[in-house]
């Protein structure tokens, strides 16, 4: 929608924002998403697509780009979640990058919201709850 009407796009992004509506750029690296339209955004979070960051440590074109949108990110002042984590080495890494938040199946699957307690003590015992743990939430 930004990059198809880019002037109504702001006008709402801006109108969502000013309710105190925090907004993602979701996907980022594929698609339509475009760097020159990460500074004209009013979002303060960015998600790297899972396609970069599954494989990452695999991949180093992959790791590179990962850490270097973090990097790009955090010098915008924005936050970073990164999609796609599958496993424990991944998790890792982005955490040596300082990434802000992860999602994906090595976290947890879809859950429904009876088991969220639960998950998040057996998280705390395992790993700590030193993270931010965001929640998407199906209604």
């Amino acid at each position: 929608m930004v990059m198809e009407e880019h002037h109504r796009a702001m006008e709402v992004l801006s109108a969502i924002t000013e309710l105190g509506i925090h907004t993602s750029i979701d996907d980022f690296g594929t698609g339509y998403a475009s760097l020159s339209y990460l500074h004209q955004l009013p979002s303060r979070e960015l998600k790297i697509d899972k396609t970069f960051v599954t494989d990452m440590v695999e991949n180093e074109h992959n790791m590179i780009i990962v850490q270097t949108i973090i990097d790009l990110a955090h010098n915008l002042s924005m936050s970073v979640v990164a999609e796609g984590v599958e496993s424990e080495d991944v998790l890792h890494r982005l955490l040596d990058f300082g990434c802000d938040a992860m999602q994906g199946y090595h976290i947890s699957r879809p859950m429904e919201a009876s088991q969220l307690g639960p998950w998040l003590h057996r998280w705390d015992d395992q790993h700590g709850l030193t993270h931010q743990v965001k929640l998407d939430l199906a209604v």
